[in-house]
């Protein structure tokens, strides 16, 4: 698991990235979500949003060598 933390954090956390949330109703610890993978820069700001599985690995890293300068 990724994200830790009380129920309120969690959802601010998931709305940053346009996630929805739903919780099981018989363990809240159990939660099912949709699938975004994000860049984050050093400073925890949101660079970039792949919606899905729709990306290629060539793709994330060309937008990680813009963020950092490389290119």
């Amino acid at each position: 698991t990724f994200v830790t933390g009380d129920r309120d954090q969690i959802d601010q956390w998931a709305s940053r990235f346009g996630l929805s949330v739903t919780r099981a109703m018989n363990d809240q610890r159990d939660i099912t979500h949709t699938l975004r993978t994000a860049i984050v820069d050093r400073q925890g700001n949101l660079v970039q949003t792949y919606i899905g599985n729709e990306w290629t690995p060539d793709q994330v890293l060309a937008d990680v060598r813009v963020m950092v300068g490389v290119d």
